[in-house]
């Protein structure tokens, strides 16, 4: 079958306020007082009043029409026009209202036209209770008599997972979870009944099938449309359209007055409400014609990812951040099945890992459970040095390297997941599959301590030993592979280092609040550290132009956090306010002292791009990607294009001008072009960054010998380290027949810092 492009939802939808979503006009809500003013008793109230509510209109509905209507009222959108600041919709209000109708067994209803107030009812209720229970985490986090900054990431866990839904794009997530299936399907397959391509096969047939009657359903609504419009001008009579309508032929009553294309579109739109339960309920009869895979392998799918009517508690009333619907995307009662979780493929690993984790204590297939999470290790290592690889494809890089550590007891050695030399720039790399824990996500403090512990922290402290293992030696270090041959490698006078964890699981929370998480004591502080999850690292892979941009990311990243309080929703905020061209510079807009800088909805140019990129948005979309004045772009390209010694310090230097700098130096470069074409001799142009003590200086010279060019540049740098007192000063020549093309460069150093 020839699939059709699936129209994945953008990575992420969360609510941007408590007071901004909430539906004003629903009726629980008229006389409210402000959530900043309830109690918590008020809140728990307030939420089984809303529950109750919620209940009772489900009561007048069928349950699959109902909650179909309402999935494709919050989460549906037009890829050219969506904005995630805008989006009014919320996905984990669909599981909420779910939530409260699997409280009961299943009763078929007669199936009758949605009453629009209560679609609304249902959104300005669920929204409600929603902005509650995440008010109540925070008055828990603000309560907190202790350690203030571990409560405030716990709850901000517990919000996290309660409102956040897409914490990937969906074809990333496609590329990891194949990439996965490719070492993981067969011992899968012994444990469930189905393996995981057999799980995104099914996941894509069940979107398929949804396409399909879409369309059909979209097709005859134009129909409908065309023909009342041509009854209502007199084109047709009512014979007419009767024949193909007749369901529909009331309608006609209604368009006598000057207002029938109003009532003819009002009547289309509830009936393509009134519909949406035939388009998304299904039976595994129906996946079984857009797929291939055995019948019995869609009904264990189906077992293991399915919410059944009157499974959920019946004192369920507050929303819960471990809802059943986040792992097991479906609501179904016998063979009939709806959707609830609208995020493509982000159930499936959860889920399959708790089952293969559950599959642990059986005595029978403990070399099963094993075998998974071996490979599943082994996976997320090759695959993050295959994306660092793709960031840096000048550089070295390496996996499962071996060093010496006397203080192993086994063997006398310690292993290293990743290592990436690019100039002179180490990066040591940790990768951690383990899997955060649902008591994590709603925000316990102790299961977060532990989860941070055998992710983030251990991943820091083998990588901080590799570090310590590398600046032990002068000149040369060596490491064993793991087949057994020795990796050799020079060192250069001065070396950064890098220590990176990459995660299978997301911590979003932790890993991007990083100023308060380490205050918390969930990340340790060390220089020039980085904790990103996979799913992100492959956006980076996708957007960074170059090498040295993701090395000043991450520099500038960890200076962000040190200098100001910051509060982040997810990497992608902040990887989109960088390659906006702000680049995680805040120093104009931060005045007060004191302010806190909350950084949300910065990922509009990406979702937009990969919309684009993917086929479902028409409207053209660039690449998001940084831009400079031209003379600093084309200097740029040509320090990456044909690396020199320790080029990237002169890259990191132009990347951490500020915008007004860059004009300047850009003039400054023009300038010295002119005045040695004119004179015949060299010029130069120096900048400062922050103090007079570190910069680089542009040099371009009329064509003449290197000698020349090197004892010129030498001496240079070091009248400016007599004079100035320079601790890292960076000289970069060219010839003036090729102005831009960088022909060496030289560097002064005093220490091994950086400062961005």
């Amino acid at each position: 079958m020839k699939h059709k492009k699936r129209q994945h939802q953008p990575k992420r939808k969360r609510r941007k306020s408590n007071r901004s979503s909430i539906d004003t006009e629903a009726t629980t809500q008229d006389e409210s007082p402000s959530i900043f003013e309830m109690t918590e008793s008020e809140v728990d109230a307030f939420i089984a009043s809303n529950a109750q509510a919620i209940e009772e209109i489900i009561s007048r509905y069928d349950p699959f029409e109902l909650i179909a209507a309402f999935r494709t009222m919050e989460v549906a959108v037009d890829p050219d026009n969506y904005s995630e600041s805008t989006h009014a919709g919320q996905a984990a209000a669909v599981e909420y209202v779910a939530s409260l109708a699997a409280k009961q067994s299943y009763v078929e209803r007669p199936k009758r036209f949605f009453d629009p107030s209560e679609l609304g009812g249902l959104r300005g209720l669920s929204h409600y209770s929603l902005a509650l229970t995440q008010h109540k985490y925070q008055l828990k986090a603000a309560r907190a008599s202790s350690d203030r900054n571990l409560a405030w990431i716990s709850a901000a866990m517990a919000t996290n997972s309660l409102l956040v839904r897409g914490h990937a794009y969906p074809h990333h997530l496609f590329d990891i979870l194949k990439g996965l299936a490719n070492t993981v399907d067969a011992v899968v397959f012994e444990v469930l009944g189905f393996s995981l391509t057999d799980a995104i096969e099914i996941d894509d047939a069940i979107f398929q099938l949804e396409i399909v009657r879409s369309e059909a359903h979209i097709d005859g609504l134009d129909g409908l449309r065309s023909k009342l419009t041509a009854f209502a001008q007199g084109q047709i009579s009512r014979e007419q359209f009767g024949e193909m309508y007749s369901a529909d032929a009331p309608i006609l009553d209604h368009l006598n007055d000057e207002s029938w294309e109003e009532t003819i579109e009002q009547f289309v739109v509830h009936n393509n409400v009134y519909n949406c339960g035939a388009i998304s309920t299904f039976s595994a009869e129906d996946i079984d014609e857009h797929t291939d895979i055995d019948s019995d392998r869609i009904k264990a799918f189906l077992r293991c990812f399915t919410v059944e009517f009157g499974e959920v508690n019946s004192d369920f009333a507050q929303p819960s951040p471990t809802t059943p619907f986040l792992n097991r995307p479906y609501l179904g009662s016998g063979d009939k099945f709806t959707r609830v979780n609208s995020d493509a493929y982000s159930y499936l690993l959860p889920r399959i890992d708790g089952l293969m984790n559950a599959d642990k204590n059986d005595a029978s297939s403990p070399k099963q459970w094993k075998r998974y999470h071996t490979k599943r290790d082994a996976y997320l290592e090759t695959k993050t040095i295959e994306l660092f690889k793709r960031m840096m494809p000048s550089a070295l890089a390496e996996h499962s390297l071996k060093y010496p550590n006397s203080d192993d007891p086994k063997d006398g050695t310690t292993e290293l997941d990743g290592l990436v030399v690019h100039d002179n720039n180490f990066l040591l790399i940790e990768a951690k599959a383990a899997t955060i824990s649902e008591p994590t996500r709603r925000g316990s403090d102790l299961k977060l301590q532990a989860d941070a512990k055998k992710t983030i922290d251990k991943a820091t402290e083998q990588a901080e030993r590799a570090a310590n293992f590398i600046l032990q030696h002068d000149d040369r270090v060596v490491f064993t592979r793991k087949d057994g041959s020795e990796l050799s490698i020079e060192l250069p006078p001065v070396k950064h280092i890098y220590r990176i964890a990459v995660t299978l699981d997301h911590m979003d929370a932790v890993l991007v609040n990083t100023g308060i998480a380490i205050e918390a004591g969930l990340m340790p502080s060390v220089e020039n550290y980085w904790s990103v999850g996979l799913r992100d690292l492959i956006v980076f892979a996708d957007l960074i132009q170059c090498p040295t941009e993701l090395l000043h990311y991450i520099s500038r990243r960890n200076h962000l956090f040190k200098k100001y309080p910051m509060i982040v929703t997810d990497e992608i905020d902040l990887l989109g306010n960088y390659i906006s061209n702000q680049r995680l510079y805040f120093d104009n807009v931060v005045k007060q002292e004191g302010a806190v800088i909350t950084l949300v909805s910065h990922s509009d140019e990406i979702d937009n791009y990969y919309y684009f990129e993917q086929g479902v948005r028409t409207k053209e979309t660039d690449k998001p990607h940084l831009s400079f004045p031209v003379p600093i772009e084309k200097l740029l390209e040509s320090l990456e294009a044909d690396p020199k010694p320790c080029y990237s310090e002169a890259s990191m230097r132009i990347l951490s001008m500020s915008g007004d700098a860059h004009d300047e130096f850009s003039k400054g470069i023009s300038a010295c072009i002119e005045r040695c074409s004119d004179r015949n001799t060299h010029s130069s142009v120096g900048m400062g960054l922050d103090n007079s003590s570190y910069g680089i200086t542009y040099f371009v010279f009329p064509d003449c010998e290197t000698e020349k060019i090197k004892h010129t540049v030498g001496f240079y740098l070091k009248e400016k380290q007599r004079r100035t007192n320079a601790g890292s000063w960076v000289a970069v020549a060219t010839l003036l027949s090729k102005p831009y093309k960088v022909h060496s460069v030289g560097m002064i150093s005093n220490n091994t810092d950086r400062n961005y």
